[in-house]
């Protein structure tokens, strides 16, 4: 269904961009009929970048949701800002410097052109890097939630669990969870070796679950105890590894 939906959207852009591109060279040729007598080879310059701008602005309009998923709407609003104003500086140049050499006009036109690469660098590189660090905050933060969700299981299993056994591993993991809760957030994350002891801590939080669920013997539960303080210290040197 949603490939159906972005084909439809594809070919209504598509065609809408072909309606006013036939409607603007039409009027734009019009308007240079009489240029084109006395400077045709600046007409046809002229021609010549104008279609190229008027291309340029058609592809991104076509591709605009591969555009915005890559690096944002705010930056994608910023690039056709961009692209609009370089069509208009194009129409404004050809205006401008029709009276010019033709060494001139084409050095203005390359110069438009090389003003929009600059820009768009710019755009694409801020806007990815934006769009990556927020994609990795939603990673980080389905993680810490994740854990969390595994936090209130495992509470649920040892209410649960009338027993000794039960009472001494609670113990133990009531202090690892006021240890994980007064931590520094989990999609806080600086180094990839930080990353690393997040992944530690959601793998430990998932393995006590595990033991949790099978029959608690008194082997099992010192190794459940075991565990739960090696999360402890892997918290406290994540901690530390932040702070670095």
């Amino acid at each position: 269904m949603d490939q159906q939906k972005y084909q439809i959207s594809y070919f209504l852009k598509l065609i809408s961009c072909i309606l006013f591109d036939i409607v603007f060279v039409y009027f734009f040729y019009r308007l240079l009929i009489f240029p084109s007598l006395l400077l045709p080879d600046k007409t046809a310059m002229i021609f010549i970048f104008t279609i190229i701008s008027l291309l340029i602005f058609n592809i991104s309009i076509i591709l605009s949701k591969n555009v915005v998923s890559y690096i944002g709407i705010p930056y994608a609003i910023l690039l056709y800002l961009s692209l609009f104003a370089y069509f208009i500086v194009t129409i404004v140049t050809s205006v401008v410097f029709i009276a010019s050499p033709v060494l001139s006009l084409l050095f203005a036109h390359v110069f438009s052109i090389a003003i929009l690469s600059a820009v768009f660098s710019l755009i694409i590189y801020f806007g990815r890097k934006s769009e990556k660090s927020l994609e990795s905050c939603q990673i980080k933060k389905g993680e810490s939630s994740e854990i969390e969700n595994l936090i209130f299981e495992i509470e649920d299993i040892l209410i649960n669990l009338d027993n000794l056994s039960a009472k001494s591993i609670n113990n133990e993991f009531t202090l690892l969870r006021e240890r994980f809760f007064a931590s520094s957030p989990i999609g806080k994350v600086k180094n990839s070796e930080s990353f690393e002891y997040q992944n530690k801590i959601l793998d430990g939080f998932k393995s006590i679950r595990a033991d949790l669920s099978g029959n608690i013997e008194s082997q099992e539960t010192e190794k459940i105890i075991s565990k739960i303080k090696l999360l402890i210290t892997t918290i406290k040197r994540r901690e530390t590894n932040i702070f670095l």
